[in-house]
């Protein structure tokens, strides 16, 4: 049975036995993984939607992180068959029951679905995975990642040569473009507000603007109008994404001006190709 330190003076001595000290806040998952690779892997990911993950390689190195903070997500590599009994044994404390965890499985086949309510795993991730997977465990578990930091001018270097404007109200959605887009070597700016958008491509130029067909206050079609009112030169191209009525908001879409409508869910590198066909041939 799994013994939980009482305090602190307990549970120090354990990461000390480990050689792992870290830092942990309010707002970082847990990554219990043996996998090197894997666990790389998961904290890029989860870097580019905006955590700062802790990764823990031993079942005590958990015990012990969780004395110092609350976390509020854990995900679990289950390849070490002692992973899935220790997330068992962590659903049976009354302190750590409360614990999500999101297991990350190869095969999800019923017998693996089986197991994991079992041992009180809350949801399954299967690898590999996509960003928007990883997105929607974090977005499920009600998670919200941290605000956007601005780049020091000086420190970015030359300016890219295609800027892009992000318009979307949901920041995983943000993150996932532009982790796509700056692998282009794309400069890119998210916003979540129509006016705001049309307030910044007024005064700055842009070559491409991506934005969801429902982003407030409005939507995308009073910023297609507004659009039309700058000099043809200063007009972007404009990609619209969409979920509600795909077929009716394309069409739509592409009436008030846009060059280019992708239905929601989309893959990301798909819509990062789309995108890069029209800046080439802009």
């Amino acid at each position: 049975m799994l013994r939980v330190p009482t305090s602190l003076a307990e549970a120090i001595p354990l990461l000390k036995e480990l050689h792992h000290r870290m830092e942990v806040s309010a707002q970082a998952p847990f990554v219990l993984a043996s996998d090197a690779r894997l666990a790389a892997r998961l904290r890029d990911d989860l870097g580019c939607l905006g955590f700062k993950p802790v990764h823990l390689s031993e079942p005590p190195a958990v015990i012990a992180a969780w004395m110092e903070t609350r976390p509020p997500l854990m995900l679990v590599e289950l390849r070490p068959t002692e992973h899935l009994s220790f997330c068992a044994d962590l659903k049976l404390q009354p302190y750590l029951r409360d614990l999500p965890l999101v297991g990350l499985v190869a095969d999800p086949g019923a017998d693996t679905r089986n197991s994991l309510r079992d041992a009180g795993i809350d949801d399954w991730l299967v690898v590999p995975w996509t960003l928007s997977e990883l997105a929607a465990r974090m977005r499920g578990n009600t998670l919200r990642p941290l605000p956007p930091t601005r780049q020091d001018p000086a420190a970015a270097g030359p300016a890219a040569p295609v800027r892009v404007l992000v318009v979307d109200d949901d920041p995983f959605v943000q993150l996932i473009l532009e982790h796509h887009f700056r692998r282009r070597k794309w400069e890119v700016t998210r916003l979540e507000d129509a006016v705001e958008a049309f307030d910044l491509v007024r005064v700055e130029p842009f070559d491409l603007v991506v934005a969801d067909a429902l982003v407030p206050p409005s939507g995308i079609f009073e910023l297609l109008c507004n659009l039309r009112s700058l000099e043809p030169s200063r007009i972007p191209r404009v990609v619209v994404t969409g979920a509600q009525d795909p077929d009716a908001t394309c069409v739509r879409a592409l009436g008030w001006g846009a060059d280019d409508f992708v239905a929601k869910p989309f893959n990301p590198a798909v819509l990062a190709a789309r995108v890069g066909r029209l800046v080439r041939s802009s």
